[in-house]
């Protein structure tokens, strides 16, 4: 298929297209919240974008608007990655970490995931449910000397530095790129046909 054959619009309209993809994922990469041109505006939705700090080959922080928890993580799927970066969320171990003490990170909030993560070696505490936030530690708690001490309250900023980001691959730049996506695979559709209707030039 030669490219001859496809109208000269249709290759303006391509091009153009192209250069606005191009446009959007500079402003998004520049940190902005969304581009606005023309009285018409798109937003990135950033409020839900989250940062994966890593822990070890499997397990990171994943810290949000909603505060830090602690995550599985694995390599992302084509083509986001590595269109919006390389890792992605895998799964949740721990919700809401609150303290820290030596190698773990735990929380006084009962939730259907652990309640506290050995940093170092793995092991995790799995409480049973209860309805309100823990007062006082469990009896799995207190046998490795976790408390619920202001000292021992994470302080995240600072907690948070000790860890190396990964490149994470954020809802927000999936949404826009699988909007550009979506119109080049109808654009070479359409070019095909064009293509193959269009009469040869002589």
């Amino acid at each position: 298929m030669s490219a001859q054959r496809i109208p000269k619009w249709f290759r303006a309209v391509a091009g153009a297209t192209a250069g606005l993809w191009i446009i959007v994922s500079i402003y998004y990469w520049l940190g902005a919240g969304g581009v606005r041109a023309h009285g018409a505006s798109m937003s990135f939705e950033r409020q839900h974008d989250f940062a994966l700090l890593q822990i070890d080959d499997g397990r990171a922080f994943r810290v949000d608007k909603y505060g830090v928890s602690i995550t599985k993580y694995r390599r992302g799927t084509f083509p986001f990655c590595p269109l919006c970066g390389v890792n992605e969320s895998a799964g949740t171990v721990m919700n809401g970490a609150q303290y820290r003490k030596g190698d773990w990170v735990y929380t006084d909030y009962p939730q259907p995931f652990n309640e506290a993560v050995n940093l170092k070696t793995g092991e995790v505490i799995d409480i049973p449910a209860a309805e309100d936030q823990l007062e006082k530690p469990p009896s799995e708690f207190a046998a490795r000397g976790l408390d619920f001490e202001s000292e021992s309250k994470l302080d995240a900023g600072r907690f948070l530095a000790e860890f190396t980001p990964l490149s994470t691959i954020n809802e927000s730049c999936i949404v826009f790129n699988m909007a550009f996506l979506l119109i080049f695979a109808v654009l070479l559709v359409v070019g095909i046909v064009l293509a193959i209707r269009r009469p040869k030039e002589a």
